[in-house]
């Protein structure tokens, strides 16, 4: 019994000097940070090239033939619920193109652009402007409003339209909420 305690002790003794000698050891250096680019976009951007696109005038097109049927048929509940759904789209747009609201539905469009976009741009991540709320200066900001426009095809008035928005600020969403009482 003796020595099977006298074993226990050695051992454990070794174990303990060996745990103390690995965490007494100089960490691994972290690796040296690799730089970071980030795109940012102006949400308002894509709401104006989204809206001014073929695929916007596609999706619309049949909520329309929709409407024009239910007019035909004097169907005023449905012309109602048609005049509803499309005002409520009208808002979205309207705080998406003005405002700062979140584009989570236009960007879905492009969700696959998204990877060349950044590889194209030289960005490692892309992330709208409204919601960076600091800015560490060791980091590169680029923006990528108008390469993410580039998929909506954009015509030359829509180009234009764009740069104008992104000169000036965004009308805070307080005033848009209230822009039609």
């Amino acid at each position: 019994m003796n020595r099977t305690f006298a074993c226990l002790a050695v051992t454990s003794t070794a174990l303990f000097a060996l745990a103390l000698a690995t965490t007494a050891q100089e960490p691994d250096p972290l690796p040296a940070p690799t730089k970071v680019v980030v795109g940012t976009f102006d949400s308002r951007a894509l709401a104006v090239a989204w809206v001014r696109s073929k695929g916007f005038e596609r999706e619309l097109a049949p909520q329309r033939e929709e409407y024009e049927r239910a007019k035909k048929a004097g169907d005023d509940d449905r012309v109602a619920a048609i005049d509803a759904r499309m005002q409520a789209l009208q808002d979205e747009l309207h705080k998406q193109g003005f405002g700062t609201w979140p584009v989570d539905n236009i960007l879905a469009r492009i969700e696959g652009d998204l990877p060349r976009i950044a590889k194209e741009a030289g960005v490692n991540v892309i992330v709208c402007r409204w919601n960076v709320v600091y800015r560490d200066p060791a980091l590169t900001f680029v923006d990528v409003s108008v390469p993410m426009i580039a998929p909506f095809e954009p015509s030359e008035e829509t180009l234009a339209l764009v740069a104008e928005v992104l000169v000036k600020d965004p009308v805070p969403l307080a005033e848009l909420e209230h822009s039609d009482d």
